[in-house]
């Protein structure tokens, strides 16, 4: 464990910053990318407001492309504070904080305001692509129906959180009505240039993070896989159109493999009786070809 004191120097959304995240909701799968545009002058902060562009494939095979509101972030000597209605400012990362420390981060938008508290658990450093970056450990505290669910995060300099999209809620959200993000697949500023986190996570979702440039166009994914009935009871069948043999695997909403099997070319018979009722994408090849509901 390794406490860093001073980290005044520590450098977040910077004008050479780009995000990729990988999306997986409730309307499909695809990513955001968040871009710098124009710095602003808010309540006598500096701030750098930042595009939100989406790209998705939706399940019914339809490609669809849209903006976001965007985010504001002001961030100066460590503490990192973000807002998306140019009122309210909450931190958003604290790399001044000491192993213990937590606050409170709202949700103002929506009709509602809700409440996500961050705990730091350790601190250390990281070398990402030759350089050494301040890392933490968090916890994210939030309500979840009517009780409490935690679930801990890295946060880099620079980079920001790893498994959570810029907008923490949005981990929550996703689950519910599609969110914005999930972990991010690519950064690039001029310190670093391009960090790859592809090979941690791998999305159905084909990205070059080399150029954070597509590589293929969501009409061009795989469709030689058809899935039905939608919804599913008891048995899953899945049409291969693929000459070889296929890797199936069906997964939950948070990543977790709840089936797995190999599939050959022509109908293939899969026994769900014995999966909870929930939403699941299925996964051939690394790729995701749908998505049912039990």
């Amino acid at each position: 464990m390794l406490l860093i004191n001073n980290v005044s120097t520590q450098s977040f959304g910077t004008n050479n910053s780009e995000w990729v995240y990988d999306y997986l909701g409730g309307i499909g799968f695809g990513i955001t990318k968040i871009s710098y545009k124009k710095d602003t002058i808010i309540e006598d902060r500096q701030v750098k407001i930042f595009t939100k562009k989406a790209y998705r494939l939706k399940m019914n095979g339809d490609s669809v492309s849209g903006s976001f509101k965007p985010i504001y972030i002001h961030s100066k000597h460590g503490i990192v504070e973000y807002s998306q209605d140019e009122i309210n400012f909450d931190t958003l990362y604290n790399y001044n904080a000491k192993i213990g420390q937590s606050w409170i981060i709202y949700r103002r938008d929506f009709g509602e305001l809700d409440s996500i508290k961050v705990t730091i658990l350790d601190t250390f450093r990281t070398l990402i692509n030759n350089q050494y970056l301040f890392t933490q450990k968090i916890k994210w505290t939030y309500q979840w129906g009517s009780r409490p669910k935690t679930f801990t995060d890295t946060v880099y300099e620079y980079i920001g959180a790893r498994w959570t999209y810029i907008f923490p809620f949005d981990r929550k959200d996703v689950a519910r009505d599609g969110g914005e993000g999930g972990l991010v697949r690519c950064f690039r500023n001029d310190v670093l240039g391009v960090v790859d986190f592809y090979s941690i996570y791998q999305s159905p979702y084909e990205y070059d993070c080399d150029n954070l440039t597509s590589t293929i166009s969501p009409d061009e994914m795989d469709k030689a896989y058809t899935i039905y009935p939608n919804p599913v009871l008891n048995a899953l069948y899945v049409e291969s159109e693929h000459p070889d043999r296929s890797e199936l695997k069906i997964v939950d909403i948070t990543g977790r493999v709840i089936h797995s099997a190999d599939i050959l070319p022509g109908t293939n018979t899969m026994d769900v009786s014995g999966m909870p009722s929930g939403y699941y994408m299925v996964i051939v090849n690394g790729k995701m070809v749908g998505k049912v509901v039990k």
